[in-house]
Parts: C-alpha cells; sequence; structure tokens
C-alpha cells in the first residue's frame, strides 16, 4: 500500500494504519531508502525491514540521499 511519497514523515504512516485499521506495531513497512522508509518507520513504532535498491537508477531526490545511505549500513555492518 502506498501511502504518500514523504515516507520520512509520520503523516503517511499514521495514514496507512489508519487505513489498515491496525496498530504500528503490527505493520511491517518495507523499503528500500534507509532515510525515508526505514526511519520514518521506526519513528513511529512500526517495524521496518530495509532492502537492496532493484533498480541501479534513483530519481534526483533519491539519488542525492544514497551517498549517505552507504555510510549509515557501512556503519551498522551491511555489506553488499
Amino acid at each position: 500500500m502506498l501511502v504518500s511519497q514523504k515516507s520520512h514523515l509520520k503523516n503517511g504512516f499514521v495514514k496507512a494504519a489508519e487505513m489498515l485499521e491496525m496498530d504500528y506495531k503490527s505493520i511491517a513497512m518495507i523499503g528500500d531508502q534507509v532515510l525515508t522508509d526505514v526511519v520514518g518507520a521506526n519513528r513511529v513504532g512500526m517495524f521496518s525491514i530495509y532492502v537492496k535498491p532493484v533498480s541501479k537508477k534513483d530519481y534526483w531526490y533519491t539519488a542525492w540521499k544514497r551517498p549517505l545511505e552507504a555510510l549509515i549500513l557501512k556503519h551498522y555492518g551491511y555489506s553488499k
């Protein structure tokens, strides 16, 4: 279910939980962006699952975040 592309904001996660009529702790967010999908889900108490990006090409609004995400992933021991 895609509610908003502004995943890092709580509003999209709140709306998704309301639409599903479920508690945040009962929902898992699966995403390929650390700074939006993972952080956003964790901010509201959802379980988050990081997956490698499927596409090698990103839109401009995603591409600029990838180097920072790479540093975060390296810090936590994630390897390609």
